[in-house]
């Protein structure tokens, strides 16, 4: 996401190119887009942890009605 298709803040919108023997960007570079990566992940889990929380009610009552029927539906 970051190095292929440059979605990135610090970084802007540059993809890329590497392979599993060589990087087309410094080390400099390197440790920019590891911290982004980093970001974004702890992002994603803080914003996780609050739809949990939020949820918790209902995520709880569906978890007990799987564990009662095993299969739900919509109807």
């Amino acid at each position: 996401m970051v190095t292929k298709f440059g979605m990135s803040k610090l970084i802007g919108n540059v993809g890329f190119n590497d392979t599993n023997f060589t990087k087309s960007y410094s080390g400099h570079t390197n440790k920019i887009i590891d911290d982004e990566i980093k970001n974004i992940i702890e992002e994603a889990t803080q914003i996780t942890m609050m739809m949990v929380n939020k949820y918790k009610d209902q995520i709880q009552n569906l978890s007990d009605s799987l564990l009662e029927k095993e299969t739900l539906d919509l109807r």
